[in-house]
């Protein structure tokens, strides 16, 4: 028998698909530069997602703990009429913090920007596996756009998702209970 290795998680953030008004559950900065369009027939799951022009951006908090590991993922969207790039650009976070709300670690994505992605297409952001550093109180999962001052455009978010990878220790413990399970039906066929 063969056991697949999958992790599904539920995930740690409220509303990751923006289809409340983001305001419910996202904190942000420079509200000005942020609109949350529905119904527009383009987001990437659902209905809702948000976009940021020139400097803005939306963070949420997560229960994390030190040694666990986790994955932020997001969905990114540059508009072919007016994408980020020349100095404007997206930036998705996965940043760690101490008792003190002192950042003691911070995964980035790369600029999402033109001269890194292709137009008018969902990109998928993936910070990969990544371990909270001794000392995390909370985890932050964050979403913006950085303007150097020479450039325009836009970036729009959709399915921002943290989730809590299992250590391999219960993913052990459950294809145990699962191969014990087996073996009793099994016994108690015979």
């Amino acid at each position: 028998m063969l056991l697949a290795y999958t992790v599904s998680w539920a995930d740690l953030l409220n509303d990751p698909g923006f289809e409340e008004p983001y305001t419910n559950n996202w904190n942000s900065w420079d509200d000005g530069n942020i609109i949350q369009p529905f119904d527009w027939g383009w987001a990437h799951g659902g209905t809702g997602m948000v976009g940021m022009w020139w400097w803005a951006g939306l963070w949420q908090n997560f229960d994390a703990s030190p040694g666990s590991t986790y994955v932020l993922t997001a969905y990114a969207y540059l508009p072919g009429d007016d994408p980020a790039g020349t100095g404007v650009y997206g930036v998705v976070a996965l940043e760690w913090y101490n008792s003190s709300d002192s950042m003691i670690g911070t995964w980035t994505s790369q600029p999402i920007d033109t001269a890194h992605y292709s137009v008018d297409q969902w990109l998928e952001i993936s910070s990969g596996n990544q371990t909270a550093p001794a000392g995390t109180a909370y985890g932050r999962a964050v979403v913006r756009i950085n303007n150097n001052g020479s450039g325009a455009g836009r970036v729009y978010y959709d399915d921002v998702d943290v989730g809590l990878i299992p250590e391999p220790s219960v993913i052990s413990l459950m294809a145990g209970g699962l191969l014990g399970a087996l073996g009793l039906r099994r016994m108690r066929r015979t």
